[in-house]
């Protein structure tokens, strides 16, 4: 059986389909001007050049909307990574302190990620379900502002207090330092990482960045937990259940303490309630609230700190 176009010809006309791995991105766009390749998805440098040169390669600049991924910093939460010998590492307790998490949030300042990183083409982050998933993002949440001058004052009203400029210590003495990581072969990415390291230096907080290969850091963030921040995106899905391994307290994908025998604090134990009650209704309207709730959960406990979306051509 084959279906019919309006003069009688059969469709689909497209009988094959080459599919071209290109590992190397800059190939992939020289290969595309080159007429080698039939689709692309051009990278936000890329596209201003594509705009330039679409009537001479005889091609279409579309854009396709708001990406459905989610872009964040996420911070190691993991105690059987920080704490040895029953001796915990301060990092533990900066990493789940609200005071130090809300004061790092206002202090990535997504604009200039959107202007430098992206060239505009991209909007700021609020929740980890996108807009562009119009039945599931809430869309009440209301964003952490740039702004470091409230950003040093949530660390001052911790005891996160500048001891010099460019130093700054937690109530014990220790100084605020970490590491960042971040998969190579993005410059968005590295990009973002330049301009959060910048921006938390300015507030006294040593950043040690230091990009990896994919295979390396996941390695870290699911086996060996040897990490303390990291800048990565997760695509996205129309239900949020599909995520659920995410989400979930046991799941092995919940980034900041992943594979939990029994959820390690009060609000991941009301994620995995708002899971199990979402996935009971078989309504998407009614079951909406229950993912709300969890992306309400996710903001305020900041378990991820949201960055930017790309938008897509």
């Amino acid at each position: 059986f084959w279906m019919k176009d309006a003069q009688g010809g059969e469709l689909p006309r497209l009988h094959g389909q080459n599919i071209i791995i290109v590992q190397d991105p800059n190939a992939a766009y020289l290969r595309f001007l080159a007429g080698q390749l039939d689709v692309y998805g051009p990278r936000p440098e890329e596209v201003i050049d594509l705009r330039e040169k679409a009537r001479r390669l005889k091609i279409n600049v579309e854009k396709i909307g708001i990406s459905t991924g989610s872009l964040f910093f996420c911070f190691n939460r993991n105690p059987r990574y920080f704490v040895k010998k029953g001796v915990a590492s301060p990092k533990l307790k900066w990493f789940t302190d609200l005071n130090f998490l809300r004061a790092i949030a206002h202090a990535i300042d997504k604009q200039a990620m959107i202007n430098l990183c992206y060239h505009g083409m991209a909007v700021a982050a609020v929740s980890d379900v996108s807009p562009a998933n119009k039945v599931f993002h809430d869309p009440d949440l209301k964003d952490y502002d740039y702004d470091l001058n409230l950003a040093a004052q949530l660390l001052e009203a911790g005891g996160y207090h500048l001891v010099r400029p460019g130093v700054r210590v937690d109530p014990n003495g220790n100084r605020l330092e970490f590491n960042l990581m971040t998969a190579t072969g993005s410059p968005e990415f590295d990009r973002m990482c330049a301009i959060f390291k910048q921006d938390l230096e300015s507030l006294g907080i040593k950043v040690n960045y230091r990009p990896l290969e994919f295979t390396t850091l996941v390695e870290k963030l699911d086996s060996s937990f040897d990490w303390d921040c990291v800048l990565i995106g997760f695509t996205g899905t129309i239900d949020p259940n599909d995520g659920s391994n995410f989400y979930r307290s046991s799941g092995n994908l919940h980034l900041w303490n992943p594979d939990q025998k029994k959820p390690a604090t009060p609000w991941e134990a009301e994620i995995d309630r708002m899971l199990d009650e979402g996935a009971s209704e078989m309504d998407p309207t009614k079951r909406a609230p229950y993912y709300w709730k969890i992306q309400e959960i996710l903001h305020d406990q900041l378990a991820i700190i949201m960055t930017v979306r790309g938008v897509g051509y």
